[in-house]
């Protein structure tokens, strides 16, 4: 992981040097006449010492943080190559028109593909810069909400106290839903703290959603419907207690009873719309169309995100939950036990 790691920041490095030095190269070019060559060579030597300090950076965390860092910088680099093209394009297209329209006058032809990459050069610096930060903040250790929920668990598990291992799975389920929601919301920018939180909320019941219908899926199979009951009757109602302790502790009791409310409501739509899946995760990449359970949790995230139809939401949402889903099983198994 450290090697690719290092190629990986290397590689990006000399494609962001690359395309600041060609702007670079076109501004002095207003007043100086520099080699391309020479601009390039200048800016790979800056950005090496640049470079040395993100992958010191970088290596240093924890390796599932790296691979998070390294998935979402990939689908990053992507994604500003793709989009700065585009945008290069329309712009060129209309700088275009207005030079043709002019050169009746001034004489000179528009050069279309210099100034096509003038601009795509620009628009990727600023995408890049973008989702570079974006990847950054998600491969960060997990917030202090987060660690706050172990402490916001003890105050429901008094109705717990004889199945340690079904506290352990709700602990565990809203744990990972809470990290979900911490690594999806460096995508939202509320404007104010009302706003922040109900992002937060909505965000972060879509992923307990998605958690506790799997471990019902997990044990349905295995239980009988008494016991599948029993279940459901400890995990539910603690699950949305510790959620409303840990994301709205001082609304009046008013609000907390009509979020519960809501929360059963909503939770048995997911469960209904869920159910009709047949698999986890189809093998090509179809967020707004596939029907498998990770491509509905992701369009659900994205919508309550105000982000339907952003490729880079739709992808981390699923790298998320597949990552979180992978420590499920083993809890689920011990709590089917104790029934």
């Amino acid at each position: 992981m450290k090697q690719r790691l290092i190629f990986w920041i290397s590689f990006s490095q000399v494609v962001e040097a690359s395309a600041a030095g060609f702007l670079l190269w076109l501004a002095l070019n207003l007043f100086l006449k520099v080699e391309l060559l020479y601009v390039l060579l200048i800016l790979l030597f800056l950005n090496f010492f640049r470079g040395l300090r993100r992958i010191d950076s970088v290596t240093r965390l924890p390796l599932e943080e790296a691979r998070q860092f390294l998935r979402i910088d990939m689908v990053a680099l992507a994604l500003a190559t793709i989009k700065a093209s585009l945008f290069g394009f329309l712009l060129t297209l209309l700088v275009s028109l207005v030079a043709w329209w002019l050169s009746s006058r001034t004489g000179r032809r528009p050069d279309e593909f210099h100034i096509w990459i003038l601009f795509a050069c620009l628009f990727f610096l600023v995408f890049r810069f973008r989702g570079r930060q974006i990847a950054r903040e998600a491969a960060l250790p997990d917030s202090d909400t987060t660690k706050q929920v172990a402490q916001t668990l003890k105050k429901v598990e008094g109705n717990l106290a004889n199945v340690s291992s079904l506290t352990a799975l709700v602990s565990a389920i809203i744990i990972a839903a809470s990290k979900c929601r911490d690594r999806m919301m460096v995508f939202v920018h509320p404007k104010t703290q009302q706003e922040k939180v109900k992002s937060e909320m909505y965000v972060f019941f879509e992923f307990l959603y998605f958690f506790l219908y799997m471990t019902d899926r997990a044990a349905h199979s295995r239980l009988k419907e008494v016991e599948l009951d029993r279940i459901r009757q400890i995990i539910y109602p603690s699950a949305i207690a510790a959620t409303i302790n840990l994301l709205i502790p001082h609304w009046p009791q008013k609000y907390k009873t009509g979020i519960t409310k809501e929360f059963y409501e909503n939770l048995n739509a997911a469960v209904h719309e869920y159910s009709a899946s047949t698999e986890l995760r189809s093998l090509e990449w179809k967020p707004l169309t596939d029907e498998s359970l990770l491509n509905k949790l992701t369009r659900n995230v994205a919508e309550k995100m105000g982000s339907p139809y952003n490729p880079e939401v739709l992808r981390q949402a699923s790298v998320v939950v597949l990552e979180e889903l992978e420590n499920l099983p083993r809890l689920i198994d011990a709590a089917i036990k104790e029934i």
